[in-house]
């Protein structure tokens, strides 16, 4: 199960463009299931705006930590703390409602209900 962790708004000198990582853990991701989920995880990048890039890092070890790097404009980011935390949430709960469709449809191939496309 996803579960968010953490993010931190990066610092890359730049003031026209602002990266922000977000970090998530699975613990019920498995090695042979990794592969996959990178695939998966790099196609999200075309449910963002057209004006963000999407980058993803994943590191299995005690716990697969899967880390998301969305670049915006800077002028889409808010300065203010409530209207950033708004901000934020909404990437959060889009990514991880994406996550959980790939991992639901795939069981449910895995588990033959559906059949593959």
């Amino acid at each position: 199960m996803l579960e968010f962790k953490e993010f931190k708004i990066l610092d890359n000198g730049s003031k026209s463009i602002t990266p922000i990582k977000f970090s998530f853990i699975d613990n019920e991701l498995n090695e042979e299931y990794i592969e996959f989920m990178c695939e998966k995880l790099n196609e999200y990048e075309m449910y963002l705006e057209y004006d963000c890039k999407g980058e993803f890092n994943i590191e299995n070890k005690k716990e697969t930590i899967i880390e998301m790097i969305i670049t915006f404009p800077s002028r889409k980011v808010p300065e203010n703390k409530k209207e950033l935390e708004e901000f934020i949430n909404r990437y959060i709960m889009d990514f991880s409602e994406y996550y959980y469709k790939v991992n639901n449809f795939d069981n449910l191939i895995n588990d033959n209900l559906i059949a593959p496309i």
